[in-house]
């Protein structure tokens, strides 16, 4: 059994924060337009109800509230959003947005 090392292998030579920004940098940029829009506004009126949220997307932006009901599920699916009564984000999605925005 001589070929167990006795410090761990590092994969990785960049700082792991880096290495999340670089993560989150990627993630952020393979969302739709839409899903961005619809974060920024989760950002912004995160003490609003679902239903209230998506009727102020659906007046300002235009769109159909089916559509915005769409991305707010994938968006929820994905981990950055929950809804329990009010709208938020959760801490994978404020890392997204944050390293997102820079």
């Amino acid at each position: 059994m001589g070929l167990r090392r006795k410090n761990a292998l590092v994969v990785f030579s960049r700082p792991e924060k880096k290495i999340i920004s670089s993560l989150a940098n990627l993630l952020y940029e393979s969302l739709s337009d839409r899903h961005k829009v619809i974060l920024n506004y989760v950002l912004l009126e995160r003490h609003q109800s679902i239903t209230a949220l998506i009727n102020k997307i659906a007046f300002e932006k235009k769109w159909a509230k089916s559509t915005i009901w769409y991305n707010l599920r994938k968006l929820q699916s994905f981990g950055l959003v929950f809804s329990s009564g009010k709208v938020g984000l959760t801490d994978l999605g404020k890392c997204l947005i944050k390293e997102g925005a820079r």
